[in-house]
C-alpha cells in the first residue's frame, strides 16, 4: 500500500471556469479513500503555490503528490523540484492536465467536463499510487579519450582534446597518419605525433569494447598480426573513420559504354565499429547522427561521438568544424566527471526472464543484453544509462519480465481502469486515447491550447512512445469498459525511438485480426498517425472515431475478448 497522498487542484488563475468548478472538484476528491489532503491553488507554479505544496508535504507527511492543472509538459519539472525540496521522492510526484485536456475543449458542457476532470484526477491518483520509489542511475567518467581514425577529422579532434589537457589515444588502421592528403593534414599529423598528451597507435584497430557509459574498456590489436593486445579505459570515444572512394560503373543513357565513376563508401571496418559501439548505420553503411530528444535530463551522455566523413560526404572544412564540435562536447562530458540519468528506465525481474532475447531486438538504444543466468539462454540486463525509456521492451516481453518506470504495467493498468470507471454507470460511450507523448498526445495538448472542441467522451492517457502499447494493455482497456481505443502514434519515419510506431502498428493489426476471429468488431480499435503540431488532425480523427463507436453502440466486455486473452488477463491477476 502507498502512503498518504496529497491532491492539489490548480485553477490557473480562474481560467478553468467555466466549465469547471474547482471548489466542487476539490470537495468530491476529498471524499475519496486514501486521499489525505486536498488543496485548491490559484497558481500552483507560482512561489506561493510551490510553498503551499512544500508546506503540506512537511506538515502532513505526504508520501505522494498529485497536481491537477495545466499540461505537465512545461511545469512538471518545477513542481517536482518543489516536492524534492520538501523531502518527497520527486518520482512519487505526478501531474495531470484538466485545463488543455478538459476545461478548454469542453467549455460548452459543464457536466461532461466535470465528470471527465474527476476521471482524469482519479486516473492520476491510481497511477502515482502504483508507482514505486526510484533512484536515478549514475556512473563516474574516466578522464581519457579514444579517437578512431587518423584523417583530418580525427587529428583535429585529438589535438583539441589534448590542448585542453585530456589524455588521448589515437588509433589508425594504416601505417601513417593523414593519408598524405595535403600539407595542412601533414602538418597536423606532425603536431599530433609531437604532442605529449596523445598516444598514437598506427596499424592498430579496435577489436572489442566492454564496460559501459563513463568507462569503456577498448581492446586494440595490431592489424593482421598476433601478439598481445592493448586495453585502454576511456570515458569518451570519437569515431572519425572517414570514407573511401570506390570505383563503380554507371550506365550511359545514350546506350554507350558504361562510364567509370567514383562513389564514397564507409571505411571497411565501419560495420565492426558500428557493432562494437552500438551505432546505427544508413543504407550505405555510414553512421547515422542520433536524434537529440527534447528532454536531455532523461538521456545520459554516452560519450560516443561521430564526426567528419564517417557520416557521409563532407568537405575538409565541414569535417574540421564537426571534429571541433564533438571534441568540445566530449570535453564537457569528461570534465563533468560523472554522468547521471533521470530517465524512468526499464528494469528486468530476473526470476521471470526466460532469456528469449525479444527485448534485445526491440530496443532502439541497444541498451539490453543477455548475460549468464539461470535461464537457458541467459537473463536480460538493462544498461540504465543507455535506456531511452520508450517502453518497447516491456510491451514485447512475452514473459512479462521487463517493465518501465513511470509507464509500468501496474501504473498503466491502474490509470486505465480509473479513467474509465465512471463509464460503467453512464450511457455515454467511452473512448480511450493512448497518445504518444511526442506526437498524438502533443497534438491533443495543442488542440486544447487552441481551444478546439472535440467529443467529451474521450479519455486521454499519455504513453512515452507508441511502442509501449501491448495487446494486453489494449485488451485491458476493453475489459474496463472502453467502447473504443484509439492509438495516436508518430507518422512513419518520425518516431523518436526508431521503429516504435511500426511495432505498435504490427501489434494493433494483429489484435484486430484476433478480435475479428472472436466476434468482436475490430473497428473499435484504431491506430492513427499524427504529427505533434497537427491539432486539427487530432480533433478530426477523434470526432470520426467517436462517431463510429457511437454508431456501433456499447462494446461487450470480457465476453467479447479472445479466450486466450482472458486466460492471460487472469494469470496476471486482472
Amino acid at each position: 500500500m502507498s502512503g498518504p497522498i496529497g491532491v492539489f487542484i490548480c485553477s490557473c488563475g480562474g481560467r478553468l471556469s467555466p466549465p469547471l468548478n474547482v471548489e466542487a472538484l476539490a470537495n468530491e476528491v476529498a471524499r475519496w479513500s486514501g486521499v489525505a489532503v486536498v488543496r485548491r491553488l490559484t497558481y500552483g507554479c507560482s512561489p506561493d503555490g510551490l510553498a503551499a505544496i512544500r508546506n503540506a508535504i512537511a506538515s502532513m507527511d505526504l508520501e505522494r503528490v498529485l497536481v491537477a492543472g495545466c499540461t505537465p509538459r512545461t511545469l512538471a519539472p518545477r513542481l517536482r523540484a518543489a516536492c524534492r525540496e520538501a523531502g518527497l521522492d520527486g518520482n512519487l510526484f505526478h501531474m495531470v492536465d484538466i485545463r488543455e485536456g478538459c476545461a478548454w475543449v469542453h467549455g460548452s458542457d459543464t457536466y461532461a467536463a466535470s465528470e471527465k476532470a474527476l476521471d482524469i484526477i482519479r486516473a492520476g491518483i491510481a497511477a502515482v499510487c502504483a508507482r514505486q520509489p526510484y533512484v536515478p542511475t549514475s556512473a563516474d567518467v574516466v578522464p581519457r579519450a579514444l579517437v578512431i581514425g587518423g584523417g583530418l577529422a580525427g587529428l583535429t579532434a585529438a589535438l583539441a582534446l589534448a590542448e585542453a589537457g585530456v589524455p588521448v589515444t589515437l588509433v589508425e588502421r594504416q601505417a601513417c597518419l593523414g593519408g598524405g592528403a595535403g600539407e595542412k593534414v601533414a602538418a597536423r599529423a606532425t603536431a599530433v605525433r609531437d604532442c605529449e598528451h596523445i598516444e598514437v597507435l598506427t596499424r592498430h584497430e579496435v577489436t572489442a569494447v566492454t564496460g559501459g557509459i563513463g568507462r569503456y574498456a577498448v581492446r586494440l590489436a595490431v592489424r593482421s598480426k598476433g601478439g598481445p593486445a592493448l586495453v585502454r579505459e576511456v570515458g569518451a570515444i570519437i569515431v572519425a573513420t572517414g570514407a573511401c572512394s570506390t570505383p563503380v560503373q554507371e550506365a550511359q543513357l545514350d546506350g554507350g559504354a558504361p562510364a567509370a565513376a567514383n562513389r564514397l563508401s564507409p571505411q571497411p571496418d565501419a560495420g565492426v565499429i558500428a557493432y562494437l559501439l552500438r551505432l546505427r548505420q544508413d543504407a550505405d553503411g555510414f553512421f547515422v547522427a542520433e536524434r537529440r530528444r527534447l528532454r536531455p535530463e532523461n538521456v545520459a551522455e554516452t560519450g560516443i561521438y561521430v564526426c567528419g566523413a564517417a557520416h557521409g560526404t563532407a568537405t575538409p572544412r565541414e569535417a574540421e568544424l564537426e571534429a571541433l564540435s564533438v571534441a568540445y562536447r566530449a570535453l564537457r562530458h569528461l570534465r563533468a566527471g560523472r554522468v547521471i540519468s533521470q530517465a524512468p528506465v526499464a528494469s528486468v525481474t530476473p526470476e521471470r526472464c526466460t532469456g528469449c532475447g525479444t527485448c534485445v531486438t526491440h530496443c532502439p538504444a541497444a541498451a539490453i543484453t543477455l548475460h549468464p543466468g539461470e535461464a537457458l539462454l541467459g537473463v536480460a540486463r538493462v544498461d540504465a544509462l543507455r535506456c531511452q525509456a520508450c517502453g518497447g521492451c516491456a510491451a514485447a516481453c512475452p514473459a512479462g519480465a521487463i517493465d518501465l518506470y513511470r509507464a509500468s504495467s501496474p501504473e498503466l493498468f491502474a490509470a486505465i481502469e480509473a479513467v474509465l470507471a465512471s463509464g460503467t454507470a453512464s450511457k455515454e460511450p467511452r473512448i480511450l486515447v493512448l497518445g504518444c507523448e511526442w506526437s498524438g498526445h502533443a497534438a491533443a495538448e495543442l488542440a486544447g491550447a487552441r481551444r478546439l472542441p472535440y467529443p467529451p467522451q474521450t479519455r486521454l492517457i499519455a504513453i512515452p512512445c507508441s511502442a509501449r502499447v501491448s495487446a494486453m494493455l489494449l485488451l485491458w482497456a476493453f475489459h474496463c469498459g472502453a467502447d473504443g481505443v484509439l492509438v495516436a502514434a508518430c507518422p512513419p519515419g518520425e518516431c523518436h525511438h526508431g521503429q516504435g510506431n511500426r511495432r505498435a502498428l504490427e501489434r494493433v493489426s494483429t489484435l484486430q485480426q484476433q478480435l475479428r476471429g472472436a466476434g468482436f468488431d475490430p473497428r473499435r480499435l484504431r491506430l492513427e498517425w499524427l504529427s505533434p503540431d497537427d491539432a486539427q488532425g487530432f480533433v478530426a480523427r477523434v470526432r470520426d472515431f467517436t462517431d463510429l463507436v457511437c454508431a456501433l453502440g456499447p462494446a461487450p466486455l470480457r465476453a467479447g475478448l479472445p479466450s486466450e486473452a482472458s486466460l492471460v488477463l487472469a494469470s496476471e491477476g486482472v
